[in-house]
């Protein structure tokens, strides 16, 4: 994947994407504090066009398709009509923020403060874990978590715990790999919630792999 950004226009090169994967980009907005009235013709704004280009390997076919996010503003005295909650947005958000605290945690780690790694995750997952819905859709992030948390024991942490989340950093931010899972004993144990981003044919055959080994202990 590349990035390019020049003139406030960013454009992001996928070389290739498998059958029944997907990628998902998150975008962060920071919004100025403003706290004039709104009036109905400032209401709408659009602060983000986007268009997708993809080229079929097959027949060379070009297919475009464009979309664009216009936020609606309302006064504090305006009654509005609440939206249900897009459960899909919410988990590729914590997936990136969830990782962000995994790799914070780990520089923690490396300066030999364990505790505040662990006080990291811990308020990461309570944010995640507020909102059942949300929280039923952030398996795999939910694991990663518990298990950056237990890796950044000193002990773990020394013995298996930085390569590991160092592969959930890297895996988690590119939606791709299998991230290794250990017991508190340091030993390999299955996976029990497969990356979101795993499609179909990648579980099985991470299933079959994990059915063929034996647990080893991580010297």
């Amino acid at each position: 994947m590349n990035l390019f950004l020049r003139n406030l226009i960013l454009q992001i090169t996928q070389p290739q994407l498998a059958t029944g994967s997907r990628k998902d980009y998150v975008f962060e907005l920071l919004l100025p504090q403003f706290e004039a009235k709104i009036e109905d013709s400032q209401r709408n704004v659009k602060v983000i066009d986007a268009q997708l280009i993809i080229r079929d390997p097959t027949n060379g076919n070009v297919i475009k398709k464009q979309d664009s996010l216009t936020l609606t503003f309302f006064n504090l005295d305006e009654q509005i009509n609440q939206n249900e909650q897009d459960i899909d947005v919410y988990a590729q958000y914590f997936r990136v923020k969830g990782t962000e605290v995994i790799d914070q945690a780990r520089k923690a780690c490396e300066q030999n403060k364990n505790e505040d790694a662990q006080k990291l995750i811990d308020n990461m997952l309570i944010q995640i874990q507020k909102n059942q819905n949300v929280a039923a859709q952030c398996g795999g992030i939910i694991q990663d978590l518990q298990q950056a948390k237990q890796a950044s024991e000193r002990q773990s942490y020394n013995l298996f715990g930085q390569k590991q989340m160092c592969q959930m950093v890297s895996n988690n931010y590119q939606q791709q790999g299998v991230n290794s899972m250990f017991s508190a004993q340091g030993f390999q144990v299955q996976q029990v919630q497969p990356a979101s981003y795993q499609n179909i044919q990648q579980q099985a055959m991470m299933g079959l792999v994990q059915q063929s080994k034996q647990p080893y202990k991580k010297n």
